[in-house]
């Protein structure tokens, strides 16, 4: 099982089964990435933000941005603002 899979049962999805996250689910999931640095994870959920259409929620992309900033990569944080 994936650290992804994991984050997402942790929080009450599961993308195996076909649920689908919540905005409120991926914020918490990235919100952790960026506490714990985890840039594959945080990425990883970034594609899944693009995928289900969520790019627009304001609390989301404040989360990545900060994700990315602490994982150091602020190239990749510029692209969630653009």
């Amino acid at each position: 099982m994936t650290m992804t899979q994991k984050l997402s049962k942790l929080v009450g999805f599961d993308l195996l089964s076909g649920s689908s996250p919540t905005p409120q689910n991926l914020t918490k999931i990235i919100s952790f990435c960026a506490t714990s640095a985890s840039f594959d994870v945080g990425s990883a959920n970034h594609a899944i933000v693009i995928k289900l259409g969520f790019c627009s929620n304001v609390y989301i992309c404040s989360s990545l941005v900060d994700m990315y900033g602490k994982c150091g990569t602020t190239a990749s944080g510029l692209v969630v603002l653009t």
